[in-house]
């Protein structure tokens, strides 16, 4: 039987110690007995927006496929495998397929969570400059779901002590005063997000950022880049947007990838075989009576005009 050396014998405790002290942790960090009524006050004024229908949307739509050659990406890969906070920024032309990309990255990363005894907590929102949904371009209504997201566990109805604490404090003040309950502003949100990733790695993913309001735009920015550089723990950004010079100069520390037509090629693929498919499974092609050759002549002939779309 092998002797273990004083220093491997620390280095083992040590190993062991720390699953240990992280369920500590997060025992220390979450509020376990709110009521019912209560928890879903502090998460009506936390935020409004449906994140999980929103992925769920997107992923629907999502074509079996897609996406792989992102997540097979060298650059990628090292950006989610380092040890330290960092961001990743994909931008390219509009129709290149960056929110199928996101939806992509979040599945793959809520699968894998799955596998893990203690994954990183995710937060992601999709932005949009839809008039009908107005916080999804709000840079604080945007940091506010993050905040949503990484301090609440949704399945356990339990919510991070930061977040309660602020609440009552706010809910005492307005009760004195009359008021609502004062929202919290961007750089709450950034100090909320600084505690609560004290104890737990976080991922953060943002689509179409240049859909949110360019004359704050920079605030939502160097928001989360005063996170990547101030967090405790490893906390990883993955931003997408349109091709967009302010955007790009304002994220010059992130890694960046392109979306051109040499690597999203197979995704391209997938879109026009599944389209032209479509046109003549509803007699919208030739009344549906298309050849085999004319078939693939067609879908070639898409694919040459199609560029980087």
């Amino acid at each position: 039987m092998a002797v273990l050396s004083d220093a491997e014998t620390l280095d083992l405790i040590y190993n062991l110690e720390q699953p240990i002290l992280r369920i500590a942790d997060q025992a220390a960090g979450y509020a376990l007995t709110l009521e019912h009524s209560r928890y879903r006050r502090i998460l009506d004024w936390l935020s409004p927006i449906p994140y999980l229908e929103h992925q769920q949307r997107h992923s629907e739509r999502r074509l079996q496929g897609s996406g792989e050659w992102l997540l097979k990406n060298d650059e990628y890969l090292a950006w989610q495998s380092s040890s330290t906070s960092a961001i990743f920024l994909l931008h390219g032309m509009a129709g290149s397929g960056k929110t199928t990309l996101t939806s992509a990255i979040v599945d793959s990363t809520l699968c894998r969570s799955s596998n893990q005894a203690y994954p990183a907590l995710l937060a992601y929102v999709y932005c949009s400059k839809n008039a009908s949904e107005l916080a999804r371009r709000d840079p604080q209504e945007i940091m506010r779901s993050i905040v949503r997201q990484l301090g609440v566990a949704s399945a356990r109805k339990t919510i991070h002590c930061a977040i309660v604490t602020e609440y009552e404090q706010r809910e005492a003040e307005a009760q004195t005063e009359g008021f609502d309950v004062a929202r919290l502003t961007l750089q709450d949100c950034v100090k909320l997000i600084l505690h609560i990733t004290e104890s737990d790695p976080a991922i953060i993913v943002l689509d179409a950022v240049d859909e949110v309001r360019p004359n704050s735009r920079y605030e939502l920015l160097d928001s989360l880049q005063h996170i990547v550089k101030d967090s405790v723990n490893v906390v990883k950004i993955l931003a997408t947007s349109r091709d967009d010079d302010q955007i790009l100069s304002l994220l010059t520390n992130a890694t960046k990838v392109r979306v051109e037509a040499n690597l999203n090629r197979a995704d391209m693929e997938i879109f026009v075989h599944d389209q032209v498919n479509l046109a003549i499974k509803h007699r919208r092609l030739l009344g549906g009576h298309v050849s085999s050759k004319l078939q693939a002549d067609l879908s070639k002939a898409l694919m040459d005009a199609a560029g980087e779309m």
